[in-house]
């Protein structure tokens, strides 16, 4: 039995990921099915939210971030 193994490249601008299996190594799709995605994280309403989406919260709402960092 072949193992799987995981990478994943945790930028501080942007975040990647790919598995291996069988002796090959695949990107994974994240985000909107690119090989990478923004490394960013917001609050939207009460949920996190990751990548693009984290990215156009922050836009609409700057202070998105700071109440993630501020809460217990």
């Amino acid at each position: 039995m072949s193992a799987t193994r995981l990478g994943v490249d945790l930028g501080t601008t942007w975040t990647a990921a790919a598995v291996q299996r069988a002796g090959r190594v695949e990107p994974l799709l994240l985000g909107r099915g690119a090989a990478s995605m923004p490394s960013v994280v917001a609050i939207d309403g009460g949920t996190v939210i990751v990548g693009e989406a984290a990215e156009h919260q922050l836009l609409v709402d700057p202070t998105a971030a700071k109440r993630f960092l501020e809460e217990p």
